[in-house]
């Protein structure tokens, strides 16, 4: 929503109801890498517009006010929440402290979305993953955009990838034609196999 030059709740509404597709609302602030320039208060209040029309989904920022989000999760139970927390500079050290932090919400899924610096961090978030059944875990990043393919296998929730091969959202972010077309994601789940290649430079190898 806050890519949108100006927020039309009805239009909203009427995309919500059209669509064939269950909707995932999101209004990402500056700070998570979003848009967003408005004040709390302002967020906030758009954020309980939006709730009104009970979309499908609705990613919501695990920093937010903590009374803010205990009313959320009351008041609006037709919306299922992502509670999403972003860290565009490295995998935190606190990152279990972090997510028993946002397990005091029930939220559908939890979104950890963190930048890794090799494919063995993002292996180590991997097994985060499959260790924690409601975390969808995001490793941000080209070193990390392999555990993008994997999302399935590890028990994600949510994935994130586009459609338009021009307009890539998130460093690392595999297009939507590439998932399905060469790695089959629509077919991968938790008992699919996984084979890895071991080399240096591993990306010139015509099976990475």
């Amino acid at each position: 929503i806050d890519l949108l030059s100006k927020v039309r709740l009805e239009e909203i509404k009427n995309y919500l109801s059209s669509s064939s597709h269950p909707v995932m609302l999101t209004l990402r602030s500056l700070s998570q890498g979003g848009l967003f320039k408005g004040s709390t208060l302002e967020k906030e209040s758009l954020i309980e517009n939006l709730l009104s029309l009970s979309p499908p989904f609705l990613d919501l920022e695990y920093d937010m006010d903590s009374a803010f989000l205990e009313k959320v999760f009351s008041s609006y139970p037709n919306t299922k929440i992502i509670l999403s927390y972003h860290n565009f500079e490295r995998v935190p050290d606190d990152i279990e402290a972090i997510f028993s932090s946002m397990q005091k919400y029930d939220a559908f899924t939890y979104k950890i979305a963190v930048k890794t610096s090799s494919c063995l961090e993002a292996l180590k978030m991997a097994l985060f993953a499959k260790s924690h059944p409601k975390a969808s875990v995001i490793c941000m990043g080209e070193q990390g955009s392999f555990l993008r393919v994997l999302g399935p296998i590890i028990g994600n929730l949510v994935h994130y990838t586009y459609a338009d091969l021009e307009k890539q959202v998130a460093p690392g972010q595999i297009p939507l034609e590439e998932l399905l077309h060469t790695y089959h994601f629509d077919r991968l789940n938790s008992k699919t196999a996984i084979y890895g290649l071991i080399g240096d430079p591993v990306d010139k190898s015509v099976g990475a």
